[in-house]
């Protein structure tokens, strides 16, 4: 006996090919194979304006027919033609209604990473257009993925939750997927499933990726340009090449995304300048002037982790104080003269800074970091420095 699908039915149009402005929908009707059949044949017909029009008629051997229905209310049947050519007694109409497929969009999801062994792991997300039926995954670089327990999506539809079992979990890299009824998904990265063992895992990652740790530390090498202003006058090259920074944080305030604390910078530059000086009695001479310029600040240190801590962005802020030492100056003859260094400038002078900075970060506890730091001096004509650092560093 002929079994036919009864009540009302969805489907969900999946774009196939795309024709410019024309999208083309594929939907397979498939239904329960049947002994002692010549032909399927199935019909369909579209409900317009309070009226049913016919859509489509096909005569198939097979037990499915593949369709491009657009949206809108149908209803079908099939019929059976046996062995001699006659047709059984009619199937009753079943409903089917077409929607049109959104593709879901994903804007952000928590946690960025979890500790297997602390159990099952739960995503809370934000996005757009994700059905409430959606499936939610777990999915690899690779292509393995991981489903979800459970899935609620509230009702704007533009988030929810999602429950993964603790056995299904596997440590490595994984990105967020959802995918629609239809076929049409996006996926957004980057979670890190952990061990939490302390050990790495087979994907390279080790507990310290869970959260952001406690202290960084880093050196490297930095250039000091002029942005506004000179510093004790004759310092007016376009840019000093030779430098350093060095920087130790203390994060105190961490979760797992991101972490507040404090920062020490000491830094220095080897400044040097030439020029002519005018004397009435001595005639103009030849001169380089050089000294060592030291600084170092206290800062507000912010971090935020991205790509499940493998990669950092960081803010800084604060001020400090600033000097030259082993200020002198080499004549045309070679002699070299000490400068007093009240005659030309303060002394240790006041200084504020801002800097922004990315980290990449590997095997969680390495570290190179690009920045560029701002440095305004507090004296009379406020000279402001520009810093670009690259420096390595190291997780502690």
């Amino acid at each position: 006996m002929f079994f036919s699908p009864q009540g009302m039915q969805t489907a969900f149009a999946n774009p196939d090919i795309q024709y410019e402005a024309e999208t083309r929908i594929v939907q397979i009707m498939r239904w329960e194979p049947q002994n002692d059949v010549l032909n399927y044949e199935l019909k369909i017909e579209r409900l317009e304006q309070g009226q049913w029009h016919s859509a489509l008629t096909q005569i198939t051997e097979k037990n499915e027919v593949r369709t491009m229905l657009p949206p809108g209310e149908y209803r079908y049947r099939v019929d059976i033609i046996d062995l001699l050519g006659r047709r059984r007694n009619p199937a009753e109409w079943s409903r089917l209604t077409v929607l049109r497929a959104l593709k879901p969009e994903l804007y952000s999801f928590s946690p960025s990473s979890h500790n297997i062994k602390k159990g099952e792991l739960t995503v809370a997300f934000k996005g757009k257009s994700i059905e409430t039926n959606a499936r939610i995954f777990l999915v690899s670089s690779e292509g393995e993925r991981i489903n979800a327990e459970s899935v609620e999506i509230n009702t704007a539809k533009d988030g929810g939750k999602a429950v993964f079992g603790k056995d299904s979990l596997k440590a490595g890299y994984w990105s967020l997927l959802a995918r629609n009824p239809g076929g049409l998904e996006t996926a957004l990265p980057t979670l890190a499933l952990v061990t939490g063992d302390g050990a790495a895992s087979a994907d390279g990652i080790s507990a310290a990726a869970e959260r952001p740790s406690r202290f960084w530390l880093q050196e490297g090498y930095a250039i000091l340009f002029p942005l506004r202003g000179t510093f004790a006058g004759f310092f007016d090259s376009p840019f000093y090449p030779a430098g350093a920074a060095f920087r130790f944080a203390f994060l105190p305030l961490r979760k797992d995304t991101w972490a507040l604390g404090f920062e020490i910078e000491p830094s220095w530059t080897y400044m040097e300048s030439s020029g002519i000086y005018d004397d009435i009695q001595y005639e103009s001479v030849n001169y380089v002037v050089s000294a060592h310029f030291f600084t170092g600040s206290l800062n507000l240190f912010f971090q935020k982790r991205l790509l499940g801590g493998r990669l950092a962005l960081n803010a800084r802020a604060g001020g400090g104080m600033t000097f030259l030492y082993d200020l002198r100056v080499r004549q045309q003859d070679d002699r070299n003269q000490w400068l007093i260094s009240g005659e030309q400038f303060s002394g240790l002078v006041p200084l504020v800074n801002a800097s922004l900075s990315v980290s990449w970060i590997w095997r969680g506890r390495y570290f190179l970091d690009l920045a560029f730091e701002g440095r305004l001096l507090l004296t009379d004509n406020y000279p402001l420095y520009g810093a670009p650092v690259i420096s390595f560093g190291l997780v502690l």
